[in-house]
């Protein structure tokens, strides 16, 4: 996928209240969820950060430093996590099949492992649901 780039030397003015609160990806207001993480954040998160399932999941190229909103709303970061969750899923299936298929294994096995993979799943929902 190429990523698109724009090289403008022209920024807007970051200092406008209305532009400050502009969602990045779908330009509504009251965008309030950063893109870019803090130094701290990286070394706490397991997941990669938000900036980046951006740029894996939709074909933009972002920077801090840009002059471009540095936020976005609660209902594009719903989205782009679960663009993101998506994205990994059929990445994981597509591996794992292609092992499957690699090693000869019966297409029954394939079946009783997702079915195992869901319960597991359900199961540390369920557990991190009562924490």
């Amino acid at each position: 996928m190429e990523v698109k780039k724009h090289n403008s030397k022209r920024k807007c003015k970051q200092t406008d209240k209305h532009y400050n609160d502009m969602c990045r990806l779908c330009m509504t207001k009251n965008a309030k969820v950063p893109i870019f993480p803090e130094k701290d954040e990286l070394k706490l998160d397991k997941e990669p950060p938000l900036v980046c399932k951006i740029m894996s999941s939709v074909n933009i190229q972002m920077r801090k430093d840009d002059g471009l909103p540095s936020h976005i709303c609660c209902d594009c970061a719903s989205k782009v996590q679960s663009t993101y969750d998506f994205l990994r899923l059929c990445e994981m299936s597509d591996s794992f099949l292609r092992q499957f298929l690699d090693f000869g294994l019966d297409i029954s096995w394939v079946f009783r492992y997702s079915e195992l993979l869901r319960v597991i799943d359900r199961n540390e929902e369920y557990s991190s649901d009562e924490q």
